[in-house]
């Protein structure tokens, strides 16, 4: 429940009112904490995974909030630098408590001197000595579990079990099974209806191939109408190898006698033509009926760790909207550019003023409330439509920015209404 559909933590008043509707007398002050404590869990136990891999090559160090609010016994901690395989870390790895803000951070080995193992436990014991505070000696990363497992929440009845069962159900709707990329295809073209081709990635990148399917399983259920506009999802590199096959057989068919040397430079350059990769582009959105190949595709030359590198980049020198550092965001981009195609948005006289009222603030004034990308070219070289990318970018940034600025607020609502956006 504490996930939104774009696969990160939903914001305290959205789970809030998610949780009233099961239950609206839960006290909210635990619920708070409840929170606080399972998204802290959660960040964690990520975190942990990573060290793992990293093994004791690296020292690990506990550190507070630094501030006033600090609890004493908690700051008694602070600093305690270890190797992740020191038994300290079954036991006290942040969060130690309710709405405990300390955490743990990786360190060069050496950096730092290490803490005495025996010092370092007996402090965490004092920490958590009480029978209450006990519960939390335990290590979410390699219990792989949120909660302490001795929480009551482990006691629900069996008729709650049965409630948020129900409620996860909705939750894991835009949730892939698959465990290999040739599964993925095969599900994703099912349950969205589209030819779907991930060449180019790989086994390790099913977490952005489940990206992808969020951003366009959720538009198709919330916008059904777009559903006509897209008939491909995957990637660039996938897109072209069908045009490929597809121009083949059909240049085979026509003229049979010809060499099949000639068939297959000829297939090569007309999917080149109809499925250029441009190297600098994350993804496109694809227009052309041909082959019913129009759709959204990712560049594979991008998946793993070099989009997420270059997208938080991209972010903090304001390319690209607060917010919009994933590759569902990416591909909520590009949808964009196909809800513009389907509404006809940029000629809308509600968006056009929209428009017209930033552009009159100037290049510098979109960049600074919306993104660079989103005005690169308002020198409308060749064909190029500013109001297009400025669509895109508002509505990337309405979906993954959990408090969308003035700009993609006014460009969102606006797509919402005009699509009849399932709320």
């Amino acid at each position: 429940m504490l996930k939104g559909e774009d696969g990160n933590f939903k914001p305290f008043q959205q789970f809030l009112k998610d949780v009233e509707k099961l239950n609206n007398i839960y006290n909210k002050s635990y619920l708070q904490a409840e929170y606080n404590f399972a998204t802290a869990s959660t960040q964690m136990a990520v975190k942990w995974k990573d060290w793992e891999r990293d093994g004791d090559r690296y020292d690990l160090q506990y550190r507070t909030a630094g501030d006033d609010r600090v609890r004493e016994e908690h700051a008694a901690l602070d600093g305690i630098t270890l190797p992740p395989s020191d038994p300290f870390w079954d036991f006290y790895l942040p969060p130690n408590g309710w709405n405990c803000r300390c955490t743990t951070v990786q360190v060069r080995r050496g950096k730092y001197p290490q803490s005495d193992p025996a010092a370092a436990m007996a402090a965490g014991a004092r920490c958590t000595d009480s029978p209450k505070k006990q519960i939390f000696r335990f290590n979410p990363g390699k219990q792989e579990k949120i909660f302490p497992p001795k929480h009551p929440y482990y006691k629900a009845s069996s008729s709650a079990k049965q409630a948020l069962q129900q409620v996860v159900a909705v939750s894991n709707a835009y949730q892939l099974k698959a465990k290999t990329v040739a599964d993925a295809e095969d599900e994703i073209a099912k349950n969205l209806g589209v030819t779907c081709n991930f060449k180019g990635f790989t086994k390790n990148d099913l977490g952005q191939i489940q990206d992808i399917y969020r951003s366009v399983a959720t538009h198709f259920d919330k916008y059904p109408d777009l559903k006509k506009h897209i008939k491909f999802v995957g990637s660039m590199q996938g897109r072209k190898a069908m045009f490929y096959d597809k121009f083949y057989q059909e240049i085979k068919a026509k003229f049979p006698s010809f060499p099949d040397s000639a068939i297959q430079s000829a297939a090569r350059k007309s999917a080149n033509r109809y499925a250029s990769i441009p190297s600098s582009a994350y993804a496109y959105s694809a227009p052309s009926t041909k082959f019913d190949l129009n759709g959204v595709a990712f560049n594979a030359s991008f998946r793993g760790d070099k989009v997420n590198n270059q997208l938080d980049s991209d972010v903090k020198a304001k390319w690209h909207p607060v917010g919009c550092n994933t590759v569902k965001s990416v591909f909520d981009h590009e949808l964009g550019h196909k809800i513009d195609e389907t509404l006809g948005l940029r000629t809308d006289p509600e968006f056009v003023k929209i428009f017209n009222d930033a552009e009159k603030q100037g290049k510098d004034y979109i960049k600074d409330n919306l993104s660079g990308y989103a005005y690169k070219q308002s020198y409308k070289s060749g064909n190029y439509d500013p109001k297009a990318e400025f669509i895109a970018e508002a509505w990337s940034e309405y979906l993954n920015n959990p408090t969308p600025r003035d700009i993609a607020k006014a460009v969102g609502e606006l797509i919402v209404k005009k699509s009849n956006w399932k709320k």
